[in-house]
């Protein structure tokens, strides 16, 4: 026998085989689950608030200080949202009282989007719509108007 073999025992070489093939199942699986990350909701893989976002419908945000705004929310990273297509409600006090406006019209001349730091975000909340400020939207939209 040649003293520089390496002598490997068939108990020892189907342990190896084991183990290596428990570790690619292993690697296997969890590349599944960060698949499918967005239908497991175990808390695991959440990336944000923007993973609430129904990007199928609109949705309200709640300002800290105290405006509401409608409009299509979208997550820029966790520092910023991004609010497009907006829509808000005058002050009860106003002219327009209950009536959706359009921004946009404003005295600055706002464009239609809207950037606004996370940090001032007090919630948002997806719009159903079947909701009085989605049908107001919607008829806003019409060209029937």
């Amino acid at each position: 026998m040649n003293d520089a073999a390496i002598v490997i025992s068939s108990r020892a070489l189907r342990r190896l085989l084991i183990g290596a093939l428990g570790i690619v199942l292993v690697v296997v699986l969890l590349g599944l689950a960060w698949d499918q990350r967005d239908r497991i909701d175990l808390g695991l893989f959440t990336r944000g608030a923007g993973d609430q976002i129904d990007r199928s419908t609109y949705q309200a945000v709640l300002l800290s200080g105290g405006q509401t705004y409608f409009g299509k929310l979208t997550a820029h990273g966790d520092a910023y949202f991004v609010l497009t297509d907006v829509y808000y409600l005058p002050p009860a006090d106003s002219q327009q009282s209950g009536q959706l406006i359009k921004r946009g019209a404003e005295v600055q001349g706002p464009q239609d989007k809207m950037v606004i730091p996370a940090q001032a975000v007090l919630f948002f909340e997806n719009l159903r719509p079947d909701g009085d400020v989605m049908t107001a939207i919607r008829r806003f939209q019409s060209p029937t108007r």
